[in-house]
């Protein structure tokens, strides 16, 4: 019997310490400020906090803004399976203008069809049958020419394109 009461004694024991030591959670924190962010030299705390990033941004449209309309300007950009138009917008003068457009493609890239739309009217040009597009055109102040890829797309094979802008 005395056994019994011995173990009984051991168990409720047991039980007690237990009962205190599982009362205390080491996350509760009561009464007292987290720590900043970025504390120490070399230990950074994170609170309960989880960073996912999911967004992909891809950027398909360059605008380039030409501040110098008093001689000739040159500009280059391009066009790929990322970037699809090409948008340039000018600070010119009302006018008479020379558009000359050049384009370099790679040889064994599909015949792609170029739409260049010139404040609002648009042309079509071919740059493997003819690497220039030279017009004359009049231009509104501030033009804006857009160059769009139509079928088939660039499809890893990109369009180099230059202009050159000129008064007449």
């Amino acid at each position: 019997m005395k056994r019994i009461i011995v173990l009984a004694a051991l168990s409720i024991l047991c039980m007690v310490v237990n009962f205190c030591v599982n009362c205390s959670n080491p996350l509760d924190i009561e009464n007292v400020a987290p720590p900043s962010r970025f504390t120490g030299v070399d230990t950074i705390y994170n609170l309960d906090t989880l960073n996912t990033s999911d967004t992909t941004i891809i950027v398909d449209t360059v605008i380039v803004v030409v501040h110098d309309t008093t001689g000739s300007q040159i500009i280059c950009s391009r066009i790929d399976c990322n970037q699809k138009e090409i948008v340039w917008m000018f600070r010119n003068a009302e006018g008479s203008h020379k558009l000359e457009f050049v384009a370099f493609t790679e040889e064994d890239q599909p015949c792609q069809k170029l739409v260049v739309d010139v404040d609002g009217q648009e042309f079509s040009w071919k740059p493997v049958e003819n690497p220039e597009l030279i017009m004359e055109q009049d231009l509104n102040q501030n033009a804006t020419i857009r160059i769009s890829s139509t079928n088939p797309k660039a499809l890893g094979h990109a369009i180099y394109i230059c202009l050159t802008l000129s008064s007449i």
